[in-house]
């Protein structure tokens, strides 16, 4: 399972970088919409996941979907942070987002 995951997380923001760098030098919006879209498709595999309590493959399909398909979006959020955000307190600006 960790191992499942590990390498689930490492595709997942791996293709985030990929679309970044793809899509960033066309437009301003792409980390916010990279962000929403990815927050989109994690819905149907949370619900999956979570809502459904019949078979226990089914939430851990559920659970690798999306960590695959849907995670990666933290990345993009604090580029997004450190871009907008003054030097001065840029740090403080990310630890908020990261404790909340």
């Amino acid at each position: 399972m960790t191992v499942g995951t590990f390498g689930c997380g490492i595709i997942a923001n791996s293709l985030s970088g990929i679309i970044i760098d793809f899509f960033d030098k066309k437009s301003e919006m792409t980390l916010p919409i990279l962000c929403a879209v990815k927050a989109l498709i994690d819905v149907p595999f949370c619900i999956m996941t979570y809502m459904q309590q019949s078979n226990f493959y089914l939430s851990i399909v559920g659970i690798y979907c999306m960590l695959l398909f849907a995670k990666g979006w933290t990345a993009p959020a604090i580029l997004m942070i450190k871009t907008v955000s003054d030097p001065s307190v840029e740090s403080i600006a990310v630890a908020m987002f990261l404790l909340f």
